[in-house]
């Protein structure tokens, strides 16, 4: 079995996509001596990029998060930094400002909100080495797992 890239298959199709034409842009360019072909990703490969996935899921997360945050803080006229660094510093000092029993500026709701925001998101905190390392021996096992049965 020879697998071809989809980029290297691309300028063989003639018109919209469809199965059809997949299908003769595909023998169109197997029919070419000098194609390019890819090989099979190993199951090592395949780890790797499963922990790079989820690394970068993790930052998407974080910084929606910090966006967010930063979106809700302005709302009530207080300006959030803009590097993940700071913006912990200053959710720091502001912890007291959305302290349950504290008076302030915010409606109750509002910092009840931030707070239940703060505490489901898990606030700023990088994932640490060991979870994306756990995570990544989970995937790693369902990995093999899945190629086992393929193979038999």
């Amino acid at each position: 079995m020879k697998l071809i890239a989809p980029q290297f298959v691309k300028p063989y199709v003639k018109s919209n996509k469809n199965d059809a034409n997949d299908a003769e842009a595909i023998c169109e360019a197997m029919s070419r001596p000098r194609m390019r072909f890819v090989s099979v990703k190993t199951v090592a490969q395949q780890d790797i990029q499963t922990t790079h996935r989820i690394r970068e899921e993790l930052k998407a997360h974080r910084n929606a998060t910090a966006n967010q945050i930063r979106s809700l803080v302005a709302g009530y006229g207080l300006v959030a930094p803009k590097t993940l660094l700071v913006l912990r510093r200053a959710l720091k000092k502001m912890a007291p400002i959305i302290a349950p029993t504290k008076p302030a500026d915010w409606p109750r709701d509002a910092k009840a909100s931030m707070r239940k925001l703060l505490r489901a998101k898990g606030g700023l905190r990088e994932a640490t080495y060991a979870q994306l390392l756990g995570e990544h021996d989970y995937f790693r096992t369902v990995l093999r797992t899945s190629c086992r049965r393929a193979d038999a």
